[in-house]
């Protein structure tokens, strides 16, 4: 499961911080356009690296998980 992880800004003062979403990157990235996916509450978001916040696909934990089972069963492969 993806854990829902912010970033704090090393620029705070008096507790006001901006915090960003923690991206993680797909293992099987070797480039700079790889596919990174991160948590927000109970949204599973999706991004092409190189695009940014420009275009993200969120999915509910239910259909990460399905998603999940469906390439551990193979069900993508080429």
């Amino acid at each position: 499961m993806i854990s829902e992880e912010w970033d704090r800004s090393t620029f705070c003062a008096s507790g006001e911080c901006v915090e960003v979403r923690r991206w993680n990157k797909s293992s099987s990235c070797s480039g700079n356009s790889c596919v990174e996916v991160s948590r927000e509450e109970d949204t599973i978001c999706v991004r092409q690296s190189e695009l940014g916040d420009m275009i993200v696909l969120g999915f509910t934990v239910d259909e990460w998980e399905a998603f999940i089972k469906g390439v551990k069963a193979g069900e993508f492969d080429l």
